[in-house]
């Protein structure tokens, strides 16, 4: 499966130090993040979800912007309760809830690497501009 990086990758990773530029493509391979030769990092992990988005579809850098969009209007609990409201409540962001963690919301991997669709979808109930 195709990645592509969507924010810089300077620093280190499970194969040394890296700088990976913005728009290159990696492969995911075993659950691990490649470039070239090099393991990068694990695919579920909080490096991945902030520098590398999934590709496979040549959707990854819009994947990668509405994700981080959505993260980024729905701030903390606090501060938005009305839109984390909406999350809370609906079905399909349901789906991209981490189900172990009752008390509070953290997004599963599969928000991460949702369909276009879904994550317009979601952008759009929390109030993402340009949606």
């Amino acid at each position: 499966m195709e990645y592509i990086t969507a924010k810089r990758f300077k620093r280190d990773g499970v194969g040394g130090h890296f700088n990976i530029p913005y728009g290159t493509k990696l492969e995911k391979i075993d659950g691990t993040l490649w470039f070239g030769i090099r393991a990068v990092c694990k695919s579920q992990s909080a490096a991945a979800h902030e520098y590398f988005a999934r590709n496979d579809d040549g959707n990854g850098l819009e994947r990668y912007r509405l994700s981080h969009a959505i993260i980024k209007t729905l701030g903390g609990f606090n501060a938005n309760p009305d839109r984390w409201a909406k999350i809370f409540e609906d079905n399909l962001a349901q789906k991209y809830r981490r189900t172990e963690h009752q008390d509070y919301w953290l997004w599963h991997d599969s928000f991460f690497n949702a369909p276009i669709d879904d994550l317009k979808y979601l952008a759009a109930l929390v109030g993402v501009k340009g949606v």
